[in-house]
């Protein structure tokens, strides 16, 4: 694949960096050519170094050229590419390289390089570290600068690379992405030549891709980001461009104004803020001027609705609302190039949706995992092609069902599965059938025009706006070893920018009713008295009013926060709710398991609150929101 795209595009733009930043025109660019040549180069190295047949070169780094470089040169020289979250801590990235059994490690600087010294003890496999960025500080012989370890290959003769690449077959593995499981460990998705290769061919054939521009900013180690901005843009010829690390802390804007491209994929909480900004802009206006733009933002929901039908002709006023609305909008968020706007990772909300239809931005959404190596049901912003909160249809090459069962879990089946998870055949066996089938614990449903729609999931498991994969069930059980007088800890943060909890304390029952009383448990008042305070019900903590209580308990939550193994882990708000859960109450199913949609239902006005954008909400309805620093 790598020789058709030289052969094909080899002159054409393929990367383009920063060298100081945007809007100042100074950008190091490398073509398809130099690309193939640069990850040859490291190939090569790799075989200096003694890169084991199958073993890992991890990259612990933000979006870079030599992200790219590192992972398609340890695919040529026989090894697989694995990428490790940049905010991942030092034992989370200890675990990642020791699964995958990493010879090699790329690290973007001396940050992300500190992480790989406080562990590298422990792991045996582990020979040499290259160092993107900065300057070499220690003194160790086995740490190498990006140029230094390039160089060291040079004396590498190209056969040596050549005959691996003509042993390898396609069934073999050459990336793995490591997702978090329900039970709290991640797991290594194991993807094979044909399982990359095969989906990238099927996305660029489905969005018509050829030539575009993109932005690379989302983390490479989700399989979403590598399959967009890697391995389509490949067999595209697409020209990457990379984002500065900093991009998502306000400079995203900048970014696509500066680059304009043509395509732009994005998680929903990225959608969320650029419907913020929007509507920031839009209160502007007054008087006639925002009677103006409603009557615009009408008409761009319409002409987006019936094209979504398969209607192709403009509303009424379409082209003076295009004039002055549409143009202006999409002019300042940097997407008036973009032919193509998809959301993906997580649910995206319907709100949002139609907030930008009524833009006239057809924002679209595309439906896969890891295990399906990213995309399999798309939506395409085409004539007919497309519905509201629908994920589409299914790619050309692949099938999705609902199980016979009943369950109506969403299942896939195509080249794209997976081979399996790294030395996980048991749970490998869990969610692939005999008959290949991939059950992704997702719940579903067809309309009549066979668009699918992802209505709710069966495995336990919160994905937050920004795509991150948490296990509910592990943090709660942190939360509630950390505050043994808690009866109850439930996570919440689906499809949110972060995590929170609502809490319980125990709380006697009334044995004639079965539902619980606003008494303090014996544990629950001598927890109270430990910090203080000589509490008996349950009202006066909820409320606030025992400070000596909330203060202990958030100091117990910050003391999880700190053993969380990335940002996306941390417990931002929390609620202590004034009533205990009980079977009586609906929270607790006759198992003693809680029923977790039924308590997201209940507490939904506090959940939302919690969730507002503006930071002076700090109680909802009697219940007190805390916030943690």
């Amino acid at each position: 694949m790598l020789l058709r795209v030289v052969q094909e595009f080899a002159d054409l733009p393929a990367l383009v960096s920063p060298s100081h930043g945007f809007g100042d025109d100074k950008w190091q660019c490398w073509n398809f050519r130099e690309y193939y040549d640069e990850c040859w180069k490291f190939a090569k190295s790799c075989h200096h170094f003694g890169l084991g047949r199958f073993k890992a070169v991890c990259i612990l780094g933000f979006n870079s050229p030599q992200w790219f470089f590192a992972s398609l040169g340890a695919i040529l020289a026989g090894g697989v590419g694995c990428g490790i979250y940049t905010t991942n801590k030092a034992d989370a990235c200890h675990y990642v390289l020791e699964k995958a059994s990493a010879n090699i490690v790329v690290v973007e600087n001396e940050e992300q390089l500190d992480k790989i010294l406080q562990i590298w003890d422990r792991l045996p496999d582990l020979t040499t570290v290259v160092q993107c960025d900065g300057r070499k500080v220690h003194e160790d012989d086995r740490i190498y600068l990006w140029d230094e370890f390039i160089r060291a290959g040079e004396t590498v003769d190209d056969r040596t690379v050549r005959q691996m690449i003509d042993s390898q077959r396609v069934n073999q593995c050459c990336q793995v992405i490591f997702t978090s499981g329900t039970s709290g460990q991640p797991k290594g998705v194991l993807l094979s030549h044909d399982n990359i290769t095969s989906t990238a061919r099927r996305l660029v054939a489905t969005y018509k891709s050829h030539h575009e521009v993109l932005v690379s900013y989302l983390p490479l180690s989700h399989i979403a980001a590598q399959m967009c901005d890697l391995w389509s843009s490949l067999i595209a010829g697409n020209t990457v461009y990379f984002a500065r690390p900093d991009v998502l802390k306000g400079n995203l804007t900048q970014t696509l104004k500066s680059v304009r491209p043509t395509q732009f994929f994005a998680v929903p909480r990225i959608w969320e803020k650029i419907q913020q900004k929007i509507i920031a802009s839009s209160s502007e206006e007054g008087g006639l001027q925002k009677r103006i733009a409603h009557m615009c933002r009408n008409i761009g929901f319409k002409a987006v609705s019936h094209l979504a039908e398969g209607n192709t002709s403009k509303p009424l006023g379409y082209q003076l609302a295009d004039v002055l609305l549409f143009r202006r909008v999409l002019s300042a968020l940097g997407l008036d190039r973009c032919r193509l706007v998809v959301s993906s990772a997580a649910p995206l909300s319907e709100d949002t949706q139609k907030s930008l239809w009524c833009h006239h931005v057809a924002l679209v959404q595309v439906y896969g995992l890891s295990e399906s190596t990213g995309p399999h049901v798309a939506c395409l912003n085409e004539a007919g092609c497309f519905r509201l909160q629908s994920v589409g249809k299914s790619m050309g090459g692949v099938m999705t069902k609902l199980d016979e069962s009943g369950s109506d879990e969403i299942c896939l089946w195509g080249r794209n599965i997976m081979m399996g998870y790294l030395d996980a055949p048991e749970s490998t066996a869990q969610v692939i059938d005999s008959s290949g089938w991939l059950h992704t614990g997702d719940v579903g449903k067809f309309d009549e025009q066979g668009f699918l729609y992802v209505t709710g999931r069966i495995k336990d498991l919160i994905i937050t706006a920004g795509g991150e994969n948490v296990p509910p069930k592990l943090i709660e059980a942190q939360v509630c070893d950390a505050l043994p007088a808690l009866s109850h800890c439930v996570l919440v943060g689906d499809g949110k920018r972060f995590l929170s909890v609502l809490l319980t304390l125990q709380c006697e029952v009334d044995e004639s009713s079965g539902r619980s009383t606003n008494r303090l448990a014996p544990v629950s008042r001598a927890f109270c008295r430990d910090c203080g305070d000589d509490a008996s019900t349950i009202g006066p903590i909820a409320s606030g009013l025992n400070s000596h209580v909330i203060k202990e308990i958030e100091k117990r939550l910050i003391q999880v926060n700190s053993r969380a193994t990335s940002r996306a882990q941390l417990i931002r708000k929390w609620v202590l709710l004034p009533d205990d859960f009980s079977v009586k109450g609906g929270e607790i199913g006759p198992t003693m398991k809680i029923r977790r949609t039924f308590i997201l239902e209940k507490y939904c006005e506090v959940i939302d609150a919690m969730y507002a954008e503006s930071l002076s909400v700090t109680s909802c309805d009697g219940y007190v929101i805390h916030s943690l620093t």
